[in-house]
């Protein structure tokens, strides 16, 4: 088995919690590690991590500003409670601003595509704004693209909801 090791200006959040990677002498050698150990290699801050989500209202439409890297985690949590409220509430209009979203897994995906049908079933939507390039492609790759109304401003999103 080759024998990897992990530098400390390796940094992938995926593994903050994945203590299985620590060998029994307690080394980062990835070559030699063991089911039973517990430590992991040393992790971006969570800040860099997190998802931000801002809601405001915006003429009967919920507006959902998001920043930041929508995976699994707090972060597809976070937006999960948020959209449970909102629906709670009544509210079934809703606008995502995705422009600051660095990337998106199928966990968060599967979270939109969860709360369109929800809103949808209520009579409402969800309509996206402008998801980058990375969210784009990875709507796409899973085939998920063509249930969305995608818009390049907040203010042309929560329009359409009036026509």
């Amino acid at each position: 088995m080759p024998n990897f090791v992990v530098s400390e200006s390796w940094t992938l959040p995926e593994f903050r919690n994945c203590a299985h990677l620590q060998n029994r002498r307690g080394s980062r050698n990835l070559g030699a590690w063991h089911p039973t150990s517990i430590s992991a290699p040393r992790a971006r801050p969570l800040a860099e991590d997190s998802l931000d989500i801002s809601v405001r209202r915006r003429s009967q439409v919920q507006v959902v500003q998001l920043r930041g890297p929508l995976r699994m985690g707090p972060a597809v949590d976070g937006l999960r409670q948020t959209m449970e409220e909102a629906l709670a509430s009544g509210d079934t209009r809703m606008v995502l601003n995705l422009a600051e979203v660095s990337m998106i897994d199928s966990s968060g995906i599967g979270l939109l595509v969860k709360f369109l049908a929800s809103a949808k079933q209520r009579g409402g939507n969800i309509k996206l704004v402008q998801p980058n390039k990375f969210a784009v492609q990875t709507l796409k790759l899973v085939g998920v693209i063509n249930l969305f109304e995608i818009f390049e401003n907040d203010d042309a999103a929560v329009e359409s909801f009036a026509a």
